[in-house]
């Protein structure tokens, strides 16, 4: 609902709210394992829970209808990887920092990442969004 709220105003909207969601989200998170804060945790997860709705609307219309399920697909094979890093790295940091400075730095981190990376959709995704409609017009106006 918040998202397509906004994306009536702007369609970049479909990119800054989820790394809104994620900033907001990593400042929580970051907060928490140095505060060692449960609340803040919760604030955190709360708020980063609302992201995949987000990425799940990005993913399923800039892609053409053929290539969705192999979209989904690709997504959640590339966001598994990234937990299997995270937690080596963790691992890493933990021996040289110590569990604390570790668990905040690799959240702080990768959300701070996944917020680069949805500042990169707005860039590209009116653009996207115009070419997969006008491919998927002219594919419907050669099959009549």
């Amino acid at each position: 609902v918040i998202l397509d709220y906004f994306y009536r105003k702007t369609p970049k909207a479909r990119g800054f709210v989820p790394a809104s969601y994620v900033f907001i989200s990593a400042i929580f998170a970051v907060s928490a394992f140095m505060l060692k804060s449960v609340p803040l945790f919760v604030l955190a997860n709360f708020t980063l829970a609302m992201v995949p709705a987000c990425y799940h609307v990005i993913t399923q219309e800039i892609v053409h209808a053929k290539y969705r399920a192999s979209s989904y697909g690709a997504l959640v094979i590339v966001l598994q990887l990234g937990g299997t890093l995270g937690s080596f790295i963790t691992g890493v940091l933990s021996s040289m920092f110590g569990i604390q400075f570790a668990l905040a730095c690799v959240a702080g981190g990768g959300l701070l990442l996944s917020t680069v990376f949805f500042l990169c959709v707005t860039r590209f995704y009116t653009h996207e969004l115009e070419s997969l409609r006008s491919s998927e017009t002219l594919e419907a106006n050669v099959a009549s």
